[in-house]
């Protein structure tokens, strides 16, 4: 590492969690972003600035005016352009070290599998339950871990998949039910910092994956009500009918 990368992360090196060690895992890293709106702007911005040497980000969508509320990689001037394309060329100024793979097209069953097996890690920041077990059951297949997120209103959570725990099917219930919502057809409200505050989550939830730390959002879920600033655990325990369990996994 050579000193002007060990100066730019110099705030983690003196952590012990992390030292030169942890900070070359974090630059050696691969990591996946599925959606680019509220949450993957931020989790984008962050894993960007923490180093991780190689991300790729996807989405299909151009940037809104309603966007600007919360998504904090876009601003007036990108109206109208891809996410993808905007959202890149911004990460590319934040930290010209790192490696960014752009996708700009829909995931889907098809190209799922093929796409995932390519990173260590996957955080989903999509905003549908369809897109979600497909992301799953994808991760599930190539044993990938994932870090998922979600915001509604003033509320947040997060969860972590990984091999041999439950799953986002053991919380929600079997994908093929979602088959016939596969977009929302209502925007949901949500505060635009509560956005900001989980999609650090997410990154945080990351960064200890790839450091090997304890504690991870893993068999549970973390919840975190804006409103009083309150964070609970609910277990999730797995399902014995779950996609996850078959035994060929």
């Amino acid at each position: 590492m050579n000193n002007l990368i060990g100066e730019r992360y110099s705030r983690h090196i003196i952590l012990d969690e992390i030292g030169i060690e942890g900070q070359k895992k974090l630059i050696n890293s691969k990591i996946l972003i599925i959606g680019l709106g509220g949450l993957g702007s931020g989790v984008a911005t962050f894993l960007t600035r923490m180093g991780i040497g190689h991300i790729g980000i996807i989405d299909v969508d151009k940037v809104d005016i309603s966007n600007l509320q919360r998504q904090i990689l876009y601003d007036e001037d990108d109206i109208g352009i891809s996410k993808i394309k905007t959202g890149a060329k911004k990460l590319k100024r934040i930290n010209h070290n790192i490696i960014i793979d752009e996708y700009e097209f829909l995931l889907d069953k098809k190209n799922a599998s093929d796409l995932i097996k390519k990173y260590d890690i996957v955080v989903d920041c999509t905003d549908n339950l369809y897109t979600r077990g497909i992301i799953n059951r994808a991760c599930i297949d190539n044993k990938v871990k994932c870090v998922f997120g979600a915001v509604s209103e003033f509320n947040g959570f997060i969860f972590t998949y990984d091999v041999n725990c439950s799953c986002f099917e053991c919380m929600m219930g079997n994908h093929e039910k979602f088959e016939n919502n596969k977009s929302n057809n209502k925007p949901l409200g949500v505060i635009g910092a509560m956005v900001g505050i989980i999609a650090s989550m997410q990154a945080l939830e990351v960064a200890k994956i790839i450091l090997n730390m304890d504690s991870l959002a893993i068999n549970k879920m973390i919840l975190v009500d804006g409103h009083d600033f309150s964070i609970s655990t609910v277990p999730i325990n797995k399902r014995h009918d779950c996609y996850c369990n078959r035994s060929n996994v």
